[in-house]
């Protein structure tokens, strides 16, 4: 056994903790045992920078950096064994430490980064509580841009990003995806933002590391079965129709997949106990399909932390022959850099809602190079007259898209040095799209294609944009989450566009109105997402949960019901492959209130398939609702967008203490299509499978 083999730790009493006696102890030794190595849709793309770059500060032994996803250690403790102040072991016979990449969509300030680091560390011990001391972080590298693709966890600029994590990412290369993540955790009945540091934050991390790293499921879905009186009935009633129920009432009940909770994130894997993951049998069941030796028999009340200086958080350098090669700036943090440009908010933001978005100036002035969405001005923002644009730079732009009652208003702004030297918006110009100005609809949809493959790495797939609107863009540009380069879209003949290749299905659609002197006129974005959940995304396993990337809109297939006493492994979806993929557009703007006088209580959310929804593909649409909504009387329904440019309401399953509303998607028990979606339930559907959905309250 070498030196490098063996790392010796001081031992970090608790005295609330730890029984008295343990204060006694000094030292821990961790002796490495096995590293185990990143899957080739990580390995292959990390190599590629592995030679330009070194390391500084200290390191676990027995691990590479990048290159090792996690590895594991023989604990040494000393004769008198730590003990929680209940008497049971602190330390388990063999501890796995994980090896996290973290990378930014900006370059943080120094305050910032420290945020990050903490919540790291929060996360690392209450991982260490919930797996009863199997598992903890052991080291965190945390880059720029350029490591986006290759990242365990991505950390968007947005505030409107709803936490997600593709199952068994971490170990099945044909399913890798990082964990999406925005610069907080937002919590929308408030209007306000929680740092990844406070409590919620970093229980919601080991959430979706628990999809991530160990395949666990969410277990917050419960099956529903639901009934309506007649075809046209306003509600859904959760229950099937009385036998002695009158001949209107319909007989096609139907099973649905719906929630126990407001949001997935208000609870860890949606257990009632917060502080731990659901069921530990359930739970080492998964987890022993990729760490055999972890192996638990009885639930422990501790350890609330690991006792040692973990994580280790080592620095990417750039090596002196690479210098010219690698930018910087891009590939590590500079804390020396500007964070962000703040941008004063007036009086008239304090009525309406309002987006930001940064557009990043490239080489050509044609298009912007990137788009760095930021999300939505929250009501902290307000407090305090002020919204902070993060990765911002003189030569910039920003883009804000207003809703202000039933009218929409987008304005653009260069960014330019003030007098301080740093980066501020300029003269603000009207780019309100000529349709939303006139209150005309508009309506954008990302379409998947079909999946002609099933590649060994991250599935790549194609997308279509389809524009809906008297006047279209006179350009338009897609940018894929991640830092990506935008590409631009091309429409031969109508509102369909050409396919687009992309690495995922996660993004944001620029369009432009340009003047006949090619100045621009209009501008309008819209953001689209896969969305993502307990089995999905990349290897093609139903259930496939889909959604939109705020969270207010998702969809749950029936198949996401795990029967009672049955544990759910992530191979026993191995013989059930599908190529079918669900994408959600979310426009946050457009019209607020309907000749009836029915108002808007969500955005609009359109949701496209490549492929059949049907009896073997059953799900709900759910859509989530503020808490003050409905406040004002009436009922929240949600409505379609129909083929005669409608909106129509449909039957809505409305749960009196859970603010959600959902409707079914499939085909009823006795075969009958139902009309919430019919273009995606149609063996024979239209050019484009999609659906536009939005609540309102009536």
């Amino acid at each position: 056994m070498s030196a490098e083999d063996v790392a010796t730790f001081a031992f970090q009493f608790n005295p609330a903790a730890h029984t008295p006696d343990a204060k006694q102890i000094k030292d821990i030794t961790l002796r490495h045992r096995l590293a185990t190595p990143r899957h080739a849709g990580q390995r292959a793309k990390l190599l590629a920078i592995r030679s330009s770059v070194q390391f500084a500060g200290d390191q676990l032994p027995g691990m590479d950096p990048l290159l090792d996803q996690c590895a594991s250690y023989d604990v040494v403790q000393p004769e008198h064994k730590v003990s929680s102040f209940g008497g049971e072991d602190v330390f388990r016979e063999v501890l796995y430490l994980f090896n996290v990449i973290i990378a930014l969509e900006w370059s943080p300030s120094a305050a910032a980064y420290q945020q990050i680091r903490l919540a790291a560390k929060r996360a690392s011990d209450f991982l260490y509580d919930v797996t009863n001391g199997y598992f903890a972080i052991g080291q965190v590298i945390i880059g720029g841009p350029d490591l986006m693709d290759v990242a365990d966890i991505q950390i968007m600029a947005s505030n409107r990003i709803h936490p997600r994590a593709w199952m068994s990412a971490l170990n099945d290369a044909r399913k890798f995806q990082p964990i999406r993540i925005g610069r907080g955790l937002w919590q929308k009945n408030q209007g306000t933002l929680l740092t990844w540091d406070t409590p919620e934050g970093y229980r919601g991390l080991v959430h979706e590391w628990g999809h991530y790293a160990f395949g666990l499921p969410d277990e917050y879905l419960r099956p529903i079965d639901v009934s309506r009186k007649i075809v046209t009935g306003r509600f859904w009633a959760e229950s099937d129709p009385p036998a002695s129920a009158p001949t209107s009432w319909t007989r096609n009940a139907l099973q649905i997949a719906a929630p126990e909770v407001a949001l997935a994130v208000e609870s860890l894997m949606a257990n009632t106990q917060i502080s731990e993951y659901a069921d530990l049998d359930k739970t080492f069941a998964y987890i022993q399909q990729f760490y055999p030796e972890a192996k638990e028999t009885n639930k422990l009340e501790g350890p609330d932390a690991l006792p040692l200086a973990l994580p280790y958080f080592p620095e990417l350098q750039i090596l002196p022959d690479h210098a010219a090669d690698v930018a910087p700036s891009r590939l590590v943090i500079n804390l020396d850099a500007s964070e962000d440009a703040a941008i004063p908010l007036s009086d008239a933001f304090q009525a309406g809602t309002h987006w930001l978005y940064l557009l990043k100036r490239g080489a050509e002035e044609d298009a912007p190079l990137h788009l760095i969405a930021q999300g939505k001005i929250g009501e902290r923002d307000k407090q305090y007259a002020s919204f902070r644009l993060l990765g911002a730079a003189a030569g910039d732009a920003v883009v804000l898209m207003s809703q202000m009652n039933d009218t929409v208003v987008v304005k653009h702004a260069a960014l330019v040095l003030n007098s301080a030297g740093n980066p501020e918006p300029g003269e603000w110009k009207d780019m309100t799209p000529p349709d939303l100005r006139a209150g005309n609809p508009l309506f954008v949809d990302v379409i998947p294609e079909p999946l002609t493959t099933q590649a060994s790495g991250p599935m790549p797939a194609d997308l279509r944009i389809h524009v809906e609107a008297p006047t279209p863009p006179t350009s338009a540009h897609l940018y894929p989450s991640g830092a990506t380069p935008g590409k631009a879209v091309t429409f031969p003949a109508g509102p369909l566009s050409d396919p687009i290749a992309v690495p995922h299905l996660d993004g944001h659609v620029l369009l432009r109105w340009l003047a006949n002197n090619g100045e621009t006129v209009g501008i309008f974005i819209c953001g689209y997402s896969q969305g993502g959940g307990p089995i999905t995304s990349g290897g093609g396993k139903l259930p496939i949960t889909g959604g939109s990337s705020d969270g207010n809109a998702m969809i749950f297939f029936n198949d996401n019901i795990v029967p009672e006493g049955e544990v759910r492994r992530p191979n026993s979806f191995e013989a059930k492959e599908s190529n079918l993929r669900l994408v959600t557009t979310t426009i946050a703007v457009g019209q607020q209130q309907l000749a009836d006088g029915s108002v808007a209580r969500s955005y609009i959310f359109s949701l496209a398939s490549n492929g059949q929804l049907g009896k073997e593909h059953k799900a709900a649409l759910v859509l989530y609702y503020d808490s003050g909504a409905p406040k004002r009387g009436g009922d929240l329904l949600v409505y379609r967008w129909d083929t005669t440019s409608q909106w129509r309401k449909l039957t809505t399953f409305a749960p009196s203490d859970l603010l959600y509303v959902a409707i079914p998607i499939g085909i009823a028990d006795d075969g009958d299509e139902l009309e919430t979606a019919p273009s995606l339930t149609s063996p024979n559907p239209p050019s484009v499978r999609v659906e536009r959905y939005r609540i309102f309250l009536t």
